[in-house]
């Protein structure tokens, strides 16, 4: 029998840009209320899993480069522009972005997708690749884009932060419109993570499946990640 040999490959670092979709419903309190009691709003629950994400990257490679920017309306508006490996900077971004004052009924994704890949081409000039993180939080409206699904130049990864299914939202339909454009335009394998509002713990439990590096992937429907604390209960006989 011959030895096993693993060839090497190359990891490039990671540009990250997060763009997180600032729509009024991020002021709300959430409906679960913190480990210290308090009801906590929508921002600083995703908030407070935006700085685990870049402590965690940061721990894993300090090469690792965020950039942050929102979406509202049909635009994208730049909070850090510049790429940058420091953290206190990017902790800074994250606390400087807010919600918007009024509800936006056609999110477009394309302008997005444009930034995305002039910053991917630049990104292999230098041996790194680029990754977007899109917070989404609107359960009612669905996101488009106008953009050739032929140019796969980055990852696309999406936090889908939905509401309790009701009457009026339409959960599913974002959620299979978000799948829709992750197919679309990701280079490497992206995933669409659905999470409830408010709900901090089970969020940074799922943003622990966005640290992994899009060139060390399996398919999402591979991931038996986080599991469920009922099925780890003791059983006694």
């Amino acid at each position: 029998m011959s030895a096993y040999s693993l060839q090497p490959s190359f990891f490039a670092h990671e540009d990250i840009l997060i763009c997180l979709d600032v729509d009024p419903i991020l002021d709300r309190k959430a409906e679960v209320p913190s480990s210290r009691g308090r009801l906590i709003t929508n921002m600083e629950c995703t908030r407070s899993a935006l700085y685990f994400f870049v402590h965690a990257k940061h721990a894993i490679n300090p090469d690792h480069r965020f950039a942050f920017c929102t979406l509202s309306k049909s635009s994208i508006s730049w909070v850090q522009r510049e790429f940058s490996s420091e953290v206190d900077s990017a902790l800074a971004a994250i606390l400087d972005i807010s919600a918007d004052s009024s509800s936006h009924e056609h999110p477009d994704l394309t302008q997005l997708f444009q930034i995305a890949a002039r910053e991917a081409t630049r990104c292999n000039t230098e041996s790194r690749i680029l990754r977007v993180v899109l917070v989404y939080c609107r359960s009612h409206v669905l996101p488009e884009h106008h953009w050739p699904v032929d140019h796969n130049l980055f990852t696309l990864d999406v936090l889908f932060l939905c509401e309790e299914p009701d009457a009026k939202n339409r959960r599913q339909d974002v959620y299979d419109a978000l799948v829709d454009a992750v197919g679309d335009v990701s280079k490497y394998e992206g995933y669409v993570i659905r999470c409830l509002h408010g709900l901090a713990f089970a969020l940074h439990g799922y943003m622990c499946v966005l640290l992994s590096h899009p060139q060390q992937r399996c398919l999402q429907d591979a991931i038996d990640f986080p599991k469920s604390l009922a099925k780890k209960l003791p059983r006694y006989n």
